[in-house]
């Protein structure tokens, strides 16, 4: 297969972590890196805001392991709904030699909102989404 990079893009709640899960059970040295997985207290998720650049700086921290081990597959499960917000792994995956996959998740969910975001927060992660596609 090769080394792999998979960065996910998506709106809270709308299955990044499921489907990273999903892609893991495929693959099982697959790696995934995910901001929220430090918002998690007694295995129920608790969004703190006050916890959320320490959750990215050890999401970065966690990937840059993964490049260092050599995981051949990595898929960073984060909102990233802006271009800067995963400059940093699609940058440091193709200078480690890894082919980058960008996905956009859909939210298919019935109206379902795993993280109870509000709704003008998810409505600004949309548009920054479309905001920052890259049209070729």
């Amino acid at each position: 297969m090769g080394k792999t990079l998979i960065i996910l893009r998506s709106c809270s709640g709308n299955g990044k972590s499921k489907f990273s899960e999903f892609l893991q059970n495929l693959y099982s040295q697959a790696g995934i890196v995910c901001a929220d997985d430090y918002q998690f207290e007694d295995g129920v998720y608790k969004f703190d805001v006050k916890k959320l650049g320490f959750a990215h700086k050890s999401c970065q921290v966690k990937f840059d392991k993964a490049l260092d081990d050599k995981v051949e597959l990595i898929i960073v499960a984060n909102t990233n709904t802006k271009f800067q917000d995963f400059k940093y792994y699609l940058d440091k995956g193709q200078q480690a030699g890894y082919t980058v996959h960008v996905m956009i998740l859909e939210h298919y969910h019935k109206g379902e909102n795993s993280h109870n975001v509000p709704e003008e927060t998810l409505l600004r992660q949309q548009n920054n989404i479309i905001n920052s596609m890259r049209l070729l």
